[in-house]
């Protein structure tokens, strides 16, 4: 069982880094561009045998400047910088969608319960990324149900969206178990 733990904020100007709350085996790490908004899975920590999921705190939004781990388990010490963010375009917007996620924003939700997956393959690029633009149908990431792939599309107007938007950040991290109805990816309106 996986538990839920903050990232520690440290601010300097615009620029925000995100640093480990405690010491262990950072993995599951998010790749230089992608965006980082408030209250998604930025990576999972192992400490002694148990697992935290990193989340970002609520006030933090931005595009991550540094490049990922090499390896995919990463040895961490208490307040090690995880992540460098910067903001980007659409900030303001993207705070408001992600603030909406659980009262019926600008977001993709799950059809149905699984482990949620952002790319095809684990060595390919994300179906998606931040500022790409949507069009009623485009994948965005795949649900498995016991071994069974399915993939997720937007909605658009069937969903109560915009039948265009563009990405903000995925709010579900890559390999997450989600429920039905839980958001997956935040967007705003083009």
């Amino acid at each position: 069982m996986r538990t839920r733990k903050p990232l520690i904020v440290e601010r300097d100007g615009a620029r925000v880094r995100l640093l480990a709350p405690s010491v262990g085996w950072f993995g599951q790490a998010r790749a230089k561009g992608q965006v980082l908004a408030p209250d998604a899975v930025a990576g999972v920590l192992e400490t002694l045998g148990t697992y935290q999921e990193l989340v970002v705190p609520a006030d933090v939004l931005g595009r991550i400047v540094n490049a990922a781990p090499e390896r995919l388990q990463e040895p961490v010490e208490y307040g090690q910088v995880l992540y460098e963010l910067e903001p980007f375009d659409g900030a303001t917007a993207a705070v408001a969608a992600t603030g909406d996620a659980r009262t019926g924003g600008l977001v993709v939700r799950a059809p149905f319960a699984g482990r949620f997956w952002q790319r095809p393959a684990p060595t390919d690029a994300a179906f998606v990324v931040a500022g790409d633009e949507l069009a009623t149908g485009r994948t965005v990431g795949l649900l498995e149900v016991m071994k069974t792939f399915s993939h997720v599309h937007f909605g658009g107007a069937n969903e109560g969206l915009p039948e265009r938007a563009r990405v903000v950040a995925y709010a579900a991290a890559d390999g997450a178990e989600v429920s039905a109805g839980d958001p997956l990816l935040v967007v705003e309106a083009l």
